[in-house]
């Protein structure tokens, strides 16, 4: 590829580090690491290429471009790829509060299963840009006039074969050596170098469709396999023809190159019967292992559905002694409230009788002792009186003779203050 070509495809926007881990290791993105296929390209202009086989690696972790190698630019261009969705993405950038940590997890695990997909579509891509580089077009083109020039039957018989192949890629042509003449040595090396080219080719291209066919519609294996079949009997019949033919000496390296695809077809027909026996036991184990999984979630969740309805009961139990006690301690608080009120009425009654019996005694008492002071009053008079009552006659003439003689005249006797005070008082 020239230097305006790998130019065109130098897109800067898809190209920059932005998000490269900066962690110390190496990000292994599968468990299975692809090797770089041996190319002899060398540097550009004294630095190390950066393409799609060790652009995850840690020492271009500061680098500022994602890929730097054209052919790879080229590939990430041809499938409208951005070189920076190639590089893989770290848990943490997805971190959400919002979702679930599994959630995000699965989510991680979906974009990482596309960006392997992308980076091994990219390298396929990569690997038919070398080839068409290496084995140009225009002399397939002309191998393939030629031949069918000089044989249109076997062009025929290799355009049935090549209808019974899966498809392939509108870059790459198949190229056959049968009756083909060539003046030097040198033209015969570069169709057998071509040939063997279309013969990888075409092996790898039934591998990628063997793995498509594979990873699709179970429905669709039976009749791939036999496709196989069918391509095996042609090819079969071609060997047969061509050994047949007295022409060995221009048509060995083809027979070689036919007996090694048909083993070639042979060995994918097995692989691909083991990998149906191995899916099919696989789902079986499957369906066992979902059947045993439902077993035990229902069995859980009956076990769980019991345990809440046990629980309930036990709820519902002590919920209605709970009511009972709440009931009868109301009801004790409502008694014992009444024989407080009652013993309280009580009480009263019974002080107010002592507080009418109390004012009843005080009464009584009070009157007794003014019936007593009124005795006594009267017998201190009665006493005065009978006392007073008791003078003789001499002494009433004595009082009156000293009482006129004290208003009269001046007293011609000294007065007895005792015996006036007692005129005094009749």
């Amino acid at each position: 590829m020239s230097n305006q070509n790998a130019a065109r495809f130098f897109d800067t926007s898809g190209c920059l580090n932005l998000s490269r881990p900066t962690s110390g290791t190496r990000i292994t993105s599968s468990a299975k690491q692809y090797k770089r296929p041996s190319t002899s390209s060398g540097l550009i202009r004294g630095q190390i290429k950066i393409d799609l086989y060790n652009f995850d690696h840690i020492d271009f972790a500061d680098s500022k471009y994602v890929l730097t190698s054209p052919r790879s630019l080229e590939a990430c261009a041809r499938l409208n790829l951005k070189p920076a969705t190639l590089l893989p993405k770290k848990l943490a950038d997805l971190t959400s509060d919002k979702v679930r940590f599994s959630t995000l997890v699965d989510v991680h695990d979906e974009m990482e299963i596309d960006r392997l997909a992308n980076l091994q579509r990219c390298r396929d891509e990569r690997e038919k840009i070398i080839r068409e580089e290496t084995f140009p077009k225009s002399l397939s083109t002309k191998l393939v006039d030629s031949k069918t020039k000089s044989n249109p039957s076997n062009s025929h018989l290799h355009n049935h074969v090549e209808s019974r192949l899966p498809p392939r890629p509108p870059s790459s042509s198949r190229l056959t050596t049968t009756n083909l003449t060539w003046k030097t040595p040198d033209d015969r090396n570069e169709l057998r170098i071509s040939a063997s080219a279309n013969f990888l080719d075409d092996v790898r291209r039934m591998d990628k469709s063997l793995q498509r066919k594979g990873t699709s519609d179970p429905n669709k294996n039976d009749q791939y396999v036999n496709g196989l079949e069918n391509v095996k009997q042609i090819l079969e019949q071609r060997v047969t023809r061509t050994t047949s033919d007295n022409e060995l000496d221009s048509l060995t390296f083809e027979k070689k190159q036919h007996e090694l695809l048909l083993s070639h077809y042979d060995h994918e027909l097995k692989i691909q019967k083991a990998r149906e026996n191995a899916r099919r036991t696989e789902k079986e184990k499957e369906a066992e292992r979902y059947d045993s999984l439902m077993h035990e979630f229902v069995d859980q969740t009956m076990a769980e559905e019991r345990r809440q309805n046990e629980l309930r009961r036990k709820l519902d139990r002590l919920h209605h002694s709970r009511h009972l006690y709440e009931a009868l301690q109301a009801k004790n608080h409502e008694i014992q409230n009444a024989d407080t009120q009652k013993r309280r009425a009580e009480l009263l009654n019974e002080i107010k009788r002592k507080d009418r019996r109390t004012q009843h005694f005080v009464k009584d008492k009070q009157d007794t002792v003014n019936l007593c002071r009124t005795i006594a009053k009267s017998s201190q008079d009665t006493r005065q009186y009978i006392r007073e009552t008791k003078e003789n006659f001499d002494e009433k003439a004595k009082k009156a003779s000293l009482t006129s003689a004290i208003l009269v005249t001046k007293p011609k006797i000294p007065v007895d203050r005792r015996h006036l005070q007692s005129s005094l008082r009749t």
